[in-house]
């Protein structure tokens, strides 16, 4: 598994360094003699080369700690599914008959999740006929934001829990027309503020009994994520095309 970027030795970068502005120096009294250019304008060309550097040294400082934090979320998910081999009665060992026995399992084992009480509250209303898939569910999202609170918000959130083993059933935003048509259903008060809900994972597919949608929202400065609803739902996009009814969020 490679998750860094190949460093190599300060000192032999000082050396190519060394070499680099020496060839540079040389070139630039070449063109100057040749009488192509000017100082003023050799030194714009610099300026704007140096300025590209930069930026693409700022986006593999970005990457790295991306990739930091992934291999992390990986070291730890490893650690736990040990200890979890070990412990037959850990978290993994509920079996809810419910969703709404699905969401209360985790309100107490996933400490890194904080739940609103509409979560609870619309769990009990939900067909889902799946709900361990639910629990399971919550628990990945409850190990990613372990680590992921541990960076202090860093990384990429979403590619973290894809590789947890939720893959393409996470997402990130809704449609433009769900939220223009049910904008408000996905819309929960958190800290005092009315906010927008996007994040989401979408289980199973069809009707409301056959797909569910746990929708949640990311607070980097708490490194929490914050559960507000298991939404039982038809799937989207058929909902969106054919404007049949809207399940109701959990």
């Amino acid at each position: 598994m490679a998750a860094f970027r190949f460093a190599p030795d300060p000192r032999i970068s000082a050396i190519v360094a060394a070499a680099e502005a020496a060839a540079r120096s040389e070139r630039a009294h070449e063109v100057v003699e040749q009488g192509d250019t000017t100082w003023e304008q050799y030194a714009l060309e610099m300026s704007e080369q140096l300025e590209a550097v930069l930026a693409e040294a700022e986006t593999l400082r970005k990457e790295n700690e991306n990739l930091k934090a992934n291999q992390s979320l990986l070291f730890s998910l490893s650690a736990t599914a040990d200890e979890e081999d070990e412990d037959e009665c850990g978290p993994m060992a509920r079996e809810p008959t419910s969703v709404a026995e699905a969401v209360a399992f985790a309100r107490t084992d996933c400490l890194n999740l904080l739940f609103l009480e509409s979560s609870q509250d619309s769990a009990g209303d939900s067909p889902f006929k799946r709900p361990g898939e639910i629990y399971e569910a919550l628990t990945t999202m409850d190990k990613v934001a372990g680590v992921w609170g541990k960076n202090r918000g860093g990384g990429d959130l979403r590619e973290m829990l894809k590789d947890a083993g939720l893959g393409k059933r996470i997402s990130n935003f809704i449609s433009q027309t769900s939220k223009g048509k049910w904008g408000q259903e996905y819309t929960f008060t958190y800290e005092g503020e009315p906010q927008l809900f996007e994040w989401h994972v979408t289980l199973g597919a069809g009707a409301a009994d056959t797909c569910a949608s746990i929708h949640f929202l990311p607070d980097q400065a708490k490194g929490e994520l914050v559960v507000a609803m298991s939404a039982a739902i038809s799937q989207t996009q058929s909902r969106e095309d054919s404007g049949s009814e809207h399940f109701p969020c959990l």
